[in-house]
């Protein structure tokens, strides 16, 4: 055991202490901005939860061992709370996106204060007031900006401690007159107040035609919303489905009328009817508060929620629904649709990313649960509902490269924190990496590069591009808002510092790529892994920074000798075929997946 330390939770200074030995609960708490602050302290980081590859593992069936324990309870509760008898996936459509993303929160939250108070001597911490103060946000998205909020994390933290900690520790408790959650998804959404102009004029005409539009829609129409599919695509679509051509978005201000705050005397209520005390911790913490962060809009606001979509004018009764996005974080086409499902409708969900059905990590996701069919990108299993049809966002984009342009390296965005393992220190890790390849470049790439960042808040807050700048003053970045397709256009060779979607979206269009990761295979699931080789037999994978880096100085004047051999176009194309398909007519396969 160390010595007694003052644990800090957060970022936010008022909670530290300057005037003895304190340890960070992780590198979330030290702002790269603020290194000038914390690096003077009598200080130490706790040591990273989770990020152990067979941990991750065991953590992610954890999760997914408790959801399929939970939901039947949670469904059975508010079906007696709403006076109705909906299904079990009708639930699942609805919360079951939350409840998959807030048990990994947990799983996190609780695991990493149970190894700081097992590995180090706490002496005290500091936390917020939070009388009758709530958790809880307006709805998904909110609750996505709640879980990099410091004060939020901050009360948290203090939750889980007074449930699993039966140490004594002195609690210092800080007053905030100003200490309290929005509420409201839009005011939250700080990326809408930054759109550019022809983002804002462009969702605008959206916004117009879908008024018109929805008006020439019919009751049995299909009804398709956020596809990934290029517009024009989608155009062609609807005309093949015989149906006016409908342009469908997201509109962020739906729940704006909901104003309604938490009810914490019915939260505890409920709570009572869930709690159910078991011998695991991450149980018994994910019981005691899941309804005291459950969304209002599932909730309180569910009533006004049914009322919204009484007025949207949608197919009262569509042939099928299929989305790819919007399964996620629109609650109120997640309302409209397990309404739809209940009634027999059929739901068809695309393929949004690359880590189906090749990350370990990622293998039972909830939106193949509540789906009819899965409309995947081209793999294929012996199940009739995956329906294999190629990549969706890139069907139809000009395949344009400048072969004598620049070298673009994308980088991962920082994730939120809402993953079972330690995401933070991970992404530091990823950092170093970074470091590593730009060193090892030769002077003809260093001169050609443009860095991609990532265009999250997170990124904006910890500002990681000044750790590369301090790095090499002579970097060039972009910030992440224009479009990737532009830049890709721009560029002779194409470098994914992870495995990425972007990877399969520039290999599906033939593009010069090539990517790096640091650990290895680990990630995939073993059938999965030969067809990785393949590509790192090539050059286009690599298993080092320092490699692909080497790669790159080889090949940089005559790209593309290296890139169109045979080996190179075979392996590419083999890997394609399964995880990236192109086909000659999009729309006639899509048409004869959805009837």
């Amino acid at each position: 055991m160390s010595d007694g330390k003052y644990l800090i939770t957060t970022e936010d200074e008022s909670t530290w202490k300057f005037d003895r030995s304190v340890i960070f609960l992780g590198e979330w708490c030290r702002l790269f901005s603020r290194k000038h602050i914390w690096e003077n302290l009598d200080a130490i980081v706790a040591e990273p939860y989770g990020l152990n590859s067979s941990q991750k593992e065991i953590d992610y069936l954890k999760v997914i061992k408790l959801e399929e324990k939970l939901l039947p309870e949670l469904a059975e509760i508010l079906n007696r709370h709403f006076n109705c008898k909906k299904s079990l996936r009708y639930w699942n459509i609805i919360v079951g996106p939350w409840l998959r993303t807030i048990l990994q929160l947990l799983l996190n939250r609780t695991h990493t204060l149970i190894q700081c108070f097992e590995n180090y001597k706490i002496s005290g911490t500091t936390l917020y007031s939070y009388y009758n103060q709530s958790l809880a946000a307006l709805d998904m998205k909110s609750s996505y900006n709640l879980f990099d909020n410091e004060k939020w994390n901050n009360v948290l933290n203090g939750k889980i401690m007074q449930l699993i900690i039966d140490k004594n520790i002195s609690i210092e408790v800080l007053k905030d007159k100003n200490f309290k959650y929005q509420l409201n998804s839009f005011s939250l959404n700080k990326d809408n107040i930054s759109q550019n102009y022809k983002k804002r004029l462009k969702r605008f005409f959206y916004n117009f035609y879908s008024k018109l539009a929805s008006k020439l829609s019919k009751n049995n129409d299909g009804f398709i919303i956020g596809t990934y599919l290029p517009v024009n695509l989608l155009i062609k679509l609807e005309i093949a489905l015989k149906q006016w051509p409908q342009i469908r978005i997201k509109n962020d201000t739906d729940l704006n009328s909901i104003n309604e705050v938490p009810n914490i005397k019915l939260r505890k209520n409920l709570t009572t009817q869930l709690t159910n005390k078991s011998l695991d911790n991450f149980e018994n913490v994910t019981r005691s508060l899941l309804f005291e962060l459950f969304p209002v809009c599932y909730l309180e606001g569910f009533e006004k929620m049914n009322l919204i979509l009484s007025k949207k004018l949608w197919p009262k009764s569509p042939k099928f629904i299929f989305t790819s996005n919007n399964y996620n974080s629109d609650e109120i086409f997640k309302l409209y649709t397990a309404t739809q499902v209940e009634n027999g409708k059929k739901y068809f969900i695309g393929q949004h990313g690359n880590r189906f059905f090749t990350d370990k990590y990622f293998s039972y996701p909830v939106e193949e649960k509540i789906c009819d069919n899965f409309l995947t990108w081209g793999w294929s299993k012996k199940s009739k509902k995956y329906l294999p049809t190629f990549i969706l966002n890139t069907a139809g984009r000009s395949k344009i490269y400048n072969t004598r342009g620049k070298l673009l390296l994308i980088q991962k965005k920082r994730q939120r924190r809402f993953y079972t393992w330690d995401s933070p220190k991970e992404y530091d890790y990823f950092l170093k990496n970074q470091i590593t390849f730009l060193n090892k470049l030769s002077e003809g790439p260093n001169q050609k590069i443009l860095i991609r960042l990532g265009n999250t808040i997170p990124n904006k807050k910890f500002r990681d591009e000044f750790k590369l700048i301090n790095f090499k003053t002579s970097l060039k970045f972009d910030p992440g808002i224009k479009p990737i397709k532009k830049l890709v256009q721009a560029s002779r060779l194409v470098v994914h510092s992870y495995d990425s979607t972007g990877l399969l979206e520039t290999l599906s269009q033939n593009i010069p790529t090539i990517a790096f990761w640091e650990n290895e295979l680990d990630h995939l699931r073993e059938e999965v892994k030969d067809d990785y080789q393949r590509l790192i037999d090539v050059g286009i994978i690599h298993l080092s920074p320092l490699s692909a880096a080497e790669k790159i100085n080889e090949i940089w004047d005559n790209i593309g000798v290296w890139w169109f051999q045979k080996s190179v176009q075979d392996a590419k194309d083999k890997f394609c075929n399964v995880y990236a398909k192109s086909v000659s007519n999009p729309v006639n396969t899509l048409v004869n997946k959805l009837i």
